[in-house]
């Protein structure tokens, strides 16, 4: 269930940031519509999903394959945060990166294997 709120909010987070609105929760609703909008319509899509759905093992195992086929863009992301947008001294570089590197497409690589193996 945290995971659910935590996905949600992050998704109509980012959405405003994209769209040019930078407010979320620390300010009043009705100053950030757009953003309690875009998570109340993330839950109502949700919602509609999971009441439509007759088979909901179906449904949780077809979230983690997509999850598991998500995974190395953020990964990827993360990494390439940590080498070049943390300040200086604690950026990733040399052997630590590349064992971060390493590790995450492994881990990666896995995910997506298994993924695929679960689809034939």
């Amino acid at each position: 269930m945290a995971a659910a709120l935590v996905s949600s909010l992050a998704l109509a987070w980012g959405a405003g940031e994209i769209a040019g609105h930078h407010r979320s929760q620390g300010h009043r609703p009705f100053e950030t519509a757009w953003f309690h909008g875009a998570y109340a319509a993330c839950v109502a899509t949700s919602a509609v999903l999971v009441w439509s759905e007759p088979d909901l093992v179906w449904l949780n195992i077809g979230a983690q394959v997509l999850n598991a086929f998500l995974l190395p863009l953020v990964i990827g992301f993360l990494v390439a945060l940590a080498a070049r947008a943390l300040p200086e001294p604690l950026r990733l570089r040399g052997w630590h990166l590349w064992r971060v590197a390493g590790i995450s497409t492994a881990l990666c690589s896995a995910g997506i294997l298994g993924g695929l193996s679960g689809m034939f």
